[in-house]
């Protein structure tokens, strides 16, 4: 009740704006472009507190637990999908759909073991307000690097499907510098989060 109240109230201050520009002149096109602004502006605050309601939601209701099914969630969604490629690869016989389909069958206690330390990561920062600047750099470093691996074995396979030298060369010196870009994105990411840890202090201070 008091979200909606909050949406509703977002809306209404929308509508006096919008009554305060037409009393000010603007109207047409520039009134129509501010008004699609604002709504948008409304649509993804209350879009973002359902999501911060089904986080929290997940986390106070399953607690330690919560990662481990969501990790076991993930890997089955991931067997999904290389179920899917499988059944497309039986139809359309493309060799690069059937190296995807092997790779996350074989790769699947991979997947859950990334979706166990990215879970993991995110409860422990959730859950300790003081660790969320230490430990949520490292999840977004982490993940990021994963994103990398992922993208180095799809370039390799379409490099054998293609074959493309380049795209296969591309692919292991993604897959060597692996250690380098996990390291480079967590100083990266603790570089940004200590000037918005400031940023919140110095916010906290001036109220």
């Amino acid at each position: 009740m008091v979200k909606k109240g909050r949406v509703k109230r977002r809306k209404r201050a929308v509508r006096v704006r919008r009554a305060r520009a037409r009393k000010a002149g603007h109207t047409g096109i520039d009134e129509n472009f501010e008004h699609f602004i604002e709504e948008l502006g409304v649509h993804h605050k209350h879009i973002a507190e359902k999501h911060h309601a089904t986080r929290d939601w997940w986390y106070g209701t399953f607690g330690v637990v919560g990662p481990l099914l969501g990790a076991s969630i993930g890997m089955i969604c991931v067997a999904i999908v290389a179920f899917i490629l499988s059944m497309v690869y039986a139809v359309t016989g493309t060799p690069f759909i059937s190296l995807l389909s092997a790779f996350l069958n074989i790769n699947l206690p991979v997947f859950l073991l990334v979706f166990l330390v990215l879970n993991y990561l995110k409860h422990i920062y959730l859950s300790h307000e003081r660790l969320y600047y230490i430990v949520k750099p490292i999840k977004v470093a982490f993940g990021i690097a994963v994103a990398f691996w992922l993208l180095a074995w799809v370039m390799q396979f379409a490099g054998m499907q293609a074959g493309s030298i380049q795209l296969m060369s591309a692919s292991l010196a993604i897959m060597g510098s692996l250690t380098n870009i996990f390291f480079g994105f967590l100083v990266l990411g603790y570089i940004v989060a200590l000037v918005k840890r400031e940023r919140d202090l110095y916010g906290k201070r001036a109220f």
